[in-house]
């Protein structure tokens, strides 16, 4: 196995902890400097994180943070529960009336955790504006799905991760290109329910999508739309900058 180009590191508190986890975490590190480098050349990822690092569960919520869900960035390192089982349980609990959900992460769990790890990168991405995070974060929540996702997964896979997520909320209020996504922000992450956060990160990811359909995947004119609402002083929802996306 090929060293990362990011320094790892291992958060365990026993032997059997990493070895549990030893199968996921060598295919998450063989896939790391691939993904790294599309975002450096397609994505303006200029900074790379200082670390990975590899933990369980309960130190993740408990010691490195208090987040109900094991993954995130602090002070420029990614920490995240790795365990396949962790995340299988994590979704089932979620959607377990939803069986076309639940078999999709049965089928597909080690691209997705892949995708939340990237997920985590991508924020780093210099295109992305130093900005409050009150409200209006759906652009970039949702960007950090849509680059990985694209660079990770064929065409019918992507695909099918829309159909999962149209399908998340599909019966909720929630609608795609609608102001109320405006309303997501750092608050969010206290007050909502992890099921609720999983749905606004779906409207996030399929809102970005859907304009990234509108520009034939160019992302020119979305980030120019988006820097153009930053420098007016954020006076509006941002997504009335692309209204006639939904149309």
């Amino acid at each position: 196995m090929k060293k990362p180009m990011i320094k790892i590191v291992y958060a365990y508190e026993n032997k059997e902890d990493y070895i549990i986890r030893k199968e996921m975490i060598d295919y998450l590190n063989n896939r790391i400097d691939d993904i790294l480098e599309k975002l450096k050349k397609n994505f303006y990822l200029i900074e790379l994180p200082e670390a990975i690092v590899y933990t369980t569960y309960d130190l993740a919520t408990n010691i490195f943070s208090d987040n109900r869900i094991p993954a995130f960035t602090r002070n420029g390192v990614i920490y995240i529960e790795p365990l396949e089982v962790y995340w299988l349980n994590y979704y089932e609990k979620l959607f377990k009336k939803k069986e076309f959900i639940t078999s999709y992460y049965k089928n597909s769990i080690k691209e997705e955790i892949l995708t939340i790890l990237t997920h985590e990168m991508t924020h780093d991405s210099e295109l992305f504006v130093d900005m409050p995070w009150d409200s209006d974060i759906w652009f970039e929540e949702g960007f950090c799905f849509y680059m990985p996702r694209k660079y990770l997964l064929s065409e019918a896979q992507y695909e099918e991760v829309v159909k999962i997520e149209k399908e998340k909320i599909i019966n909720s209020k929630l609608k795609i290109g609608d102001e109320s996504i405006s309303m997501f922000g750092a608050d969010s992450y206290d007050k909502e329910s992890n099921l609720t956060l999983e749905l606004l990160y779906a409207q996030a990811f399929l809102t970005v999508n859907q304009i990234m359909s509108y520009y034939k995947d160019d992302l020119i004119e979305p980030f120019k739309l988006y820097h153009e609402w930053f420098n007016e002083g954020m006076k509006e929802p941002l997504i009335r900058k692309f209204k006639h996306c939904f149309k």
